[in-house]
């Protein structure tokens, strides 16, 4: 009988399983007492724990990727395997979101990681309390982390989108609409779209909810954010979207809605990842130093592999804008 067949039989999901047999997260008396029951019915033994990861010298380190074929997902990835390969590591790619997280809380048990590199804030906390209770040292990477258990490293995104905006009032922009992720996202939705509206309010700029898309940072995204944000409101001068890809998207929309890029419309990116795209021009965005982000990451992995107490904090480094053709200044 194998741990699916037992789930099955007591009518739970293979994650509540797991659970009851590594005493990693609540479950209820009821469902426990159910799933030892069945355990021992079966002569059901559990695999043995691996030796702690302390004492392990694997060099595998496991990245949880939320999506492929996401253009800074992939260029943190690159930065993560080169950066490794120096310190004579190797890198394990793990598609983890919350649709298959009962699955890889299964499988953590089979994996011998050094530990595990997180790259967006929604990592399912079960899943996490999973991998603290193995011993696993965890760091988030280029993004804000709520968990206090676990260090981060990321730039300050309520300070950047705030800086991003300021650069575009400064250009003499007024009408200005935001593309952005979901607010449920911590660094990318929520911190940016406060940065943005602040500065905004700060200079006594209207920004309407109307003037914002919250639906994601895609390439698709941005190019239907930019399609429905210039048509609802064609006396906009300035698009802010909260990544890269989706600013590209941004502009391609725009150019097949007749907008001269940047004459009659500036684009400002997030990231600054990609740096050209076909018949557009070259992307002005906010900066966030990845390689940094990555080294001091991999720093702090390293240290709480180490097993030291102090490791846990959260690193601000800095972004800075940088300008190259998609921003113009608006004449009067």
């Amino acid at each position: 009988m194998t741990i699916y067949d037992i789930a099955k039989q007591c009518g739970v999901s293979t994650a509540t399983v797991s659970r009851v047999i590594s005493n990693s997260a609540p479950v209820s008396s009821e469902v426990r007492d159910m799933v030892l029951t069945v355990m021992e019915h079966a002569n059901y033994v559990p695999q043995p724990r691996r030796r702690r990861r302390q004492e392990q010298k694997s060099g595998l380190i496991g990245v949880f990727l939320p999506e492929f074929g996401h253009s800074y997902f992939d260029r943190v990835v690159r930065e993560l395997h080169e950066q490794l390969l120096l310190r004579g590591k190797s890198l394990l790619l793990l598609p983890v979101n919350e649709q298959n997280a009962d699955l890889w809380t299964q499988r953590m048990d089979c994996l011998p990681l050094e530990g595990v590199v997180l790259l967006q804030e929604n990592t399912p906390e079960h899943l996490i309390a999973l991998l603290q209770k193995q011993n696993i040292p965890l760091v988030m990477c280029g993004a804000l982390s709520l968990n206090k258990t676990f260090s981060s490293v990321h730039v300050d995104d309520l300070v950047a989108s705030y800086d991003g905006v300021k650069f575009l009032l400064r250009l003499g922009h007024r009408k200005i609409g935001l593309i952005s992720d979901s607010p449920r996202d911590i660094s990318s939705g929520f911190q940016r779209l406060m940065g943005s509206g602040k500065a905004l309010s700060d200079e006594d700029v209207p920004c309407p909810d109307d003037w914002k898309v919250c639906n994601g940072c895609t390439y698709q995204d941005g190019y239907d954010a930019a399609r429905l944000l210039l048509s609802r409101h064609p006396e906009i001068t300035a698009l802010f979207a909260f990544s890269d890809v989706a600013a590209f998207g941004a502009m391609a929309a725009a150019r097949d809605m007749g907008r001269r890029l940047p004459d009659e419309l500036s684009v400002l990116g997030f990231d600054d990842i990609v740096t050209e795209h076909d018949g557009l021009p070259k992307l002005t965005c906010v900066h966030q130093p990845m390689a940094q982000i990555v080294a001091k990451s991999l720093e702090l992995l390293a240290q709480a592999a180490a097993g030291d107490v102090g490791s846990v904090s959260s690193v601000i480094l800095p972004h800075t804008i940088t300008e190259r053709d998609s921003c113009h200044r608006l004449q009067r």
